[in-house]
């Protein structure tokens, strides 16, 4: 397989989009939970806060960015592209292991696959967002509401 070979770019994408969905979703209420923290009084536990966000959110997306989503692409292509009559998952397979038919297969995908554009990416989980956009929201509201201690 060549680098530049699309299927490469389109799960490159696909990862990228994975991890900035887990980011987005974990963020803002982790944030607000810190700025309630700050507000209290206790800014070693808003940093504290901050500092395991972060790292958890480092582990989450590093384990979306090992995943091994072919599977999952190859099933989409197969959805969204029926020229390629479900046969998508032979772009990963490594030529040596392919028998004849699947390597003639493979030929006839590679020379239509040149031609796609196909949005594969994961949607972005609009319901999850905002819950989690209301949930900081209240919580920056409960820290903003909250009267400093003296």
């Amino acid at each position: 397989m060549k680098a530049a070979a699309p299927w490469l770019r389109w799960q490159r994408e696909w990862r990228l989009r994975r991890i900035l969905i887990v980011l987005a979703l974990g963020w803002p209420p982790l944030l607000g939970l810190a700025a309630c923290a700050l507000r209290l009084g206790a800014a070693t536990g808003a940093l504290g806060i901050v500092a395991g966000a972060l790292l958890a959110s480092v582990l989450v997306a590093l384990h979306c960015a090992r995943r091994d989503e072919r599977a999952s692409l190859a099933h989409r292509l197969d959805a969204l592209e029926p020229t390629l009559e479900d046969s998508a998952a032979l772009l990963w397979r490594d030529e040596a292991g392919l028998t004849p038919l699947q390597a003639l297969q493979r030929a006839r995908l590679l020379q239509r696959v040149a031609a796609l554009a196909p949005r594969l990416r994961p949607r972005w989980p609009r319901r999850a967002l905002a819950a989690s956009l209301l949930l900081a929201a209240v919580l920056f509201a409960f820290a903003a509401s909250w009267r400093a201690p003296p």
